[in-house]
């Protein structure tokens, strides 16, 4: 498969989560610096700090519709903690404001499987306040992920199939059914589980085919993983990494193995180090912010940072 070289193609080439951006000449590389239509509207993807993915702008309009008033905007993150922390940075250098800025939260939850849920929070805010807010959105690095994206809109696109098909079976209960002239005495439709439609198994087999190829190739473990993947992912950087990962009855590495791991030095030739010294953050831009925040904590707070 051809990788392609047009300006605007997402890197990497075949992926709906691409991370950046083609600018294959000199020019195209001034002209997105300088914000130039002729480049920035040709952009598939791009750096996730600077260009909010197409897949994160698809869900937010839709919740920005949903909860917010006219001429809102809206941006996504992942938790409470983090929306508070943009909201109070917006009220800080949102000046002579035209409205309120103010926080939605709730979950996105499957009509098939109610217990799986995906809590959102929404900033909602004017439009004209947007340059602000993504002035948060670049530098804190807290951000919800395009696949996060993917995945709430794909539960809330499958229960609106669900809706639809139920409001047209309900209308089907009360509707006569059309008997051609038959003597039956059945007026009334009944409703009967069916078969997935041709137009919807395509639909099906795709979603299966990007989950295996994202769990195959891209090396993205399933969400029931993701506890195991954290602690390997820790002890690999302390430098305890062990082949067995011992969890106690609430999920948690056990005192015995953490016991181990500052008993002995590691690869680190540093004793006393054990997984629960380190801290992971999504990504490195959150990390430098969340950095910065405990030096301002712990550290003299009249010195400029």
């Amino acid at each position: 498969m051809e990788v392609p070289t047009q300006v605007g193609s997402p890197i990497p080439a075949h992926t709906p989560h691409a991370v950046s951006v083609t600018l294959p000449t000199w020019q195209d590389n001034v002209f997105y610096e300088e914000a130039n239509p002729i480049v920035t509207s040709k952009m598939q993807c791009g750096y996730p700090r600077f260009f909010i993915h197409p897949l994160i702008q698809k869900l937010c309009a839709r919740l920005v519709s949903k909860f917010g008033k006219e001429n809102d905007a809206g941006m996504l993150f992942p938790s409470h903690k983090v929306a508070e922390q943009c909201r109070s940075f917006m009220k800080r250098y949102y000046q002579n404001p035209t409205g309120t800025v103010r926080i939605a939260e709730f979950d996105i939850a499957s009509h098939q499987k109610p217990s799986d849920r995906v809590p959102i929070h929404i900033i909602l805010f004017p439009q004209e306040a947007f340059p602000i807010a993504k002035q948060f959105w670049q530098h804190a690095g807290d951000n919800i992920t395009s696949r996060m994206a993917e995945y709430c809109l794909r539960i809330l696109e499958e229960n609106d199939a669900q809706a639809n098909k139920k409001e047209s079976t309900d209308d089907a209960l009360y509707r006569p059914k059309l008997t051609m002239g038959s003597r039956s005495r059945s007026h009334y439709s009944s409703n009967k589980l069916t078969k997935p439609t041709e137009e919807q198994k395509p639909k099906e087999e795709g979603v299966e085919q990007v989950t295996y190829l994202e769990e195959r190739y891209g090396r993205n473990l399933p969400v029931v993983f993701a506890n195991n993947a954290k602690v390997a992912l820790k002890r690999r950087i302390a430098g305890v990494l062990m082949g067995h990962v011992d969890f106690d009855h609430e999920n948690h590495t056990s005192v015995h193995d953490l016991d181990e791991q500052r008993q002995s030095k590691g690869d680190r030739g540093i004793q006393g180090l054990s997984e629960e010294d380190v801290y992971l953050y999504p990504c490195g831009m959150s990390s430098i912010f969340h950095a910065h925040q405990i030096a301002m904590l712990v550290g003299d707070a009249s010195l400029k940072s």
